[in-house]
């Protein structure tokens, strides 16, 4: 059965001569420049980044400081009628060299804790981005072959019809067929032209969208052939997915990192609460000159610990400690309609590989079915037993089923990939093991 339906997606499609763009080297085109994934990847960089500048904050902090100044002047001395007046040209200089390093800060602690997590979610959050970056390449990459045998079933009932209507148009003239006939026939086959415009335009649209993911100009794609395998979910239970994607689902566990985040804010808030305790040390070397002194110098070095204990700040950490708690339990909703909906796509995807399965099988008995009815009315025609609108009713029957399988099959191996992705299995060796099938070429019609 699996090789009859491939057929069906393969329909006039091998073009040996096209060099055509495959699954695998579509998706190597999507990593390297892909602007969502180029976002993610710097968000991840500055998330990095504000790690760093959070543990910094636990270490020692060295400065150096040095004042040079200089005084040009006058002194004017009086004594009685008598005043003497002497030049005045000194400086003074000053340097110090200090080191702090915090003994207790909570909020620079509790700040670095965050900053780990953060990294965590930095990561979960490109790991979701890395595998949307694959489900919309996919997607996008089956969209463009459904649309391209849309376009190519469009315009073989089109000649399917035109040979029709010229046959009704000879039996007419035979005095063998019916106005009807004729009028029916040229009916569908302006239906049949407006389908195929529709199917351009969409193709035109989604081999677009295909061009600027890879960031090439598509020309003609890789499609399954006969090798494909139709395979069942492993364990095929919905619990045990759902129970794998409550655990491993990087946009879960991205979530709940956000979760995490913001209840650490309130930690951080808080945290202001607290005295701070610093060691500091210093030495300072001055050299000065004054109207009273001359050539006065001075070495001095400091140890001590310096304590800074806040009183009151006018109600503004208890603003923003409530401020934080809301935010806090914003989050943890966020996070449980977030759960409910990756536990809800997780049915929804294992239904549609498990009744994929079952639709394409069933298509394809449609479809067999469906031929033998079109040979038997075109029998049926010649013997004068069938009219041309019963050819044209099994066309039409035929046409619909090749197309809705052709969309059963995107559909299948679709849910397939989101399904791993919201598990977090998603990787490339998945997107390379499906490349393997798509060893048939089709060429793409010209914008």
């Amino acid at each position: 059965m699996l090789p009859r339906l491939i057929a069906v997606m393969c329909a006039c499609a091998i073009v040996p001569s096209v060099s055509a763009m495959g699954l695998l080297e579509g998706y190597r085109q999507v990593l390297a420049h892909d602007p969502q994934l180029a976002a993610a990847l710097q968000d991840k960089a500055a998330m990095d980044a504000e790690g760093d500048i959070a543990f910094s904050g636990l270490l020692p902090k060295v400065g150096v400081s040095g004042s040079i100044s200089r005084v040009r002047g006058d002194r004017t001395a009086s004594l009685g009628n008598l005043s003497a007046t002497d030049p005045l040209n000194y400086s003074s200089r000053d340097w110090a060299i200090t080191l702090t390093q915090p003994i207790f800060n909570k909020s620079i602690w509790e700040q670095y804790k965050q900053s780990r997590v953060k990294r965590d979610f930095a990561s979960e959050s490109l790991r979701v981005r890395q595998s949307d970056a694959v489900v919309r390449y996919v997607s996008t990459y089956l969209d463009v072959l459904v649309s391209a045998e849309n376009l190519e079933l469009a315009k073989r009932q089109i000649s399917t019809l035109e040979q029709l209507r010229l046959l009704a148009k000879q039996s007419r003239g035979a005095g063998e067929g019916t106005v009807v006939d004729m009028d029916d026939a040229q009916a569908r086959l302006d239906l049949a032209e407006a389908q195929r415009i529709d199917a351009e335009s969409v193709l035109r649209v989604v081999r677009k969208r295909l061009s600027d993911l890879v960031s090439v100009p598509v020309d003609a794609l890789r499609v399954p052939g006969t090798g494909l395998v139709l395979e069942m979910p492993e364990p095929a239970k919905v619990d045990w997915w759902i129970e794998k994607a409550v655990v491993d689902s990087p946009l879960l566990r991205s979530s709940q990192h956000g979760v995490e985040i913001a209840r650490q804010d309130i930690d951080i808030v808080k945290a202001n609460h607290y005295p701070t305790v610093n060691l500091v040390m210093q030495s300072q070397k001055t050299s000065s000159q004054t109207l009273a002194t001359l050539n006065e110098q001075s070495n001095t070095r400091l140890i001590g610990v310096q304590v800074n204990v806040p009183i009151y700040s006018g109600g503004a950490i208890s603003a923003a400690s409530q401020s934080a708690a809301a935010r806090w339990g914003a989050a943890r909703s966020t996070h449980e309609a977030t759960q409910h909906q990756v536990e809800e796509d997780v049915v929804r995807q294992f239904s549609g590989v498990t009744g994929g399965i079952n639709r394409i099988k069933a298509l394809l008995v449609a479809e067999r079915s469906s031929e033998k009815a079109l040979k038997s009315n075109e029998a049926g025609v010649k013997g004068g037993v069938r009219a041309h609108i019963d050819v044209l009713n099994a066309e039409q029957q035929l046409y619909q089923v090749r197309r809705d399988l052709t969309q059963a099959v995107a559909g299948y191996l679709l849910s397939w990939v989101m399904l791993k992705s919201d598990i977090g299995a998603l990787t490339m060796d998945d997107v390379a093991r499906m490349d393997a099938y798509f060893n048939q070429t089709r060429e793409l019609a010209g914008n």
